[in-house]
């Protein structure tokens, strides 16, 4: 693939979950869910690592269960090679994502990498949000599925334009996005970031298949984000009514050429 730098896969051999307790939803030890063996870097493996940056790492929108039930906040390794996070009905989830050195359990700084968030579809419901620039109509937002993600990403591709959303050809609709955008989950308030949401007429959106070959209608309601330098990020996912989970995976074809 062109532009991976370096790759993060979420389907190979030796990968696995090992913790599947995000937001405390099990119980109040070992708040976070873990998944191991994503790739490695100058010889060295390296985990990812979810937790709610809620007190505690507790997050009241999770609940127990399996995710073969759809359990909320639940995780599963797809059949695509994306993980699947299960989401609740007018909820928002921030999550912390941090890579994890599997020799030492010490995050892992990578010099470059992608990270990509697809499928962002289906119709969506008013719902009380209050964040800047974003769909504002009297303080109510009109939010189906959607993604925010903190600024501290190097650049981003969104369907087929860089730093900005756009269609791939002549597709539409096209995931929607708006800068220095603050949310709110549970009362915290998290500042400085990007909201990506779903046009409501995008509707249903059929399942990827293949993460490196996204059709163009399946990229035009896609981003991919390229870190350098990290080992952590912060993002939320969330919707309205309607979806019920949010996909990610390492490297795609979405802006193939956006390094």
């Amino acid at each position: 693939p062109v532009c991976t730098g370096v790759e993060i896969t979420f389907d190979g051999v030796l990968t696995n979950i090992t913790h599947n307790n995000f937001g405390a939803r099990n119980s109040n030890t070992d708040p976070f869910a873990m998944i191991e063996n994503i790739g490695s870097y100058n010889g060295q493996d390296f985990h990812l690592k979810l937790e709610s940056p809620l007190p505690n790492g507790d997050d009241p929108d999770c609940r127990s269960g399996t995710p073969e039930n759809k359990a909320k906040c639940s995780i599963i390794l797809s059949s695509n090679g994306a993980v699947t996070f299960y989401t609740r009905a007018n909820s928002t989830y921030p999550i912390q994502f941090t890579l994890i050195n599997a020799l030492d359990d010490t995050p892992m700084t990578l010099p470059r990498f992608s990270f990509s968030l697809f499928d962002i579809g289906t119709s969506g419901k008013v719902v009380c949000y209050e964040l800047e620039n974003a769909y504002e109509l009297s303080n109510l937002l009109i939010f189906p599925e959607f993604f925010w993600a903190d600024d501290t990403y190097d650049t981003f591709a969104c369907g087929g334009c860089q730093n900005s959303c756009c269609p791939v050809g002549s597709t539409v609709p096209y995931l929607q996005q708006s800068g220095s955008t603050d949310i709110t989950a549970n009362g915290q308030t998290f500042t400085s970031g990007d909201m990506f949401v779903a046009d409501p007429a995008a509707g249903g959106i059929t399942d990827v298949t293949n993460p490196l070959a996204l059709t163009d209608f399946q990229q035009s309601q896609s981003a991919r984000l390229v870190y350098s330098g990290t080992s952590s990020w912060l993002m939320a996912f969330g919707r309205g009514s309607q979806g019920g989970r949010h996909q990610f995976a390492g490297y795609t074809n979405i802006g193939q050429d956006i390094c």
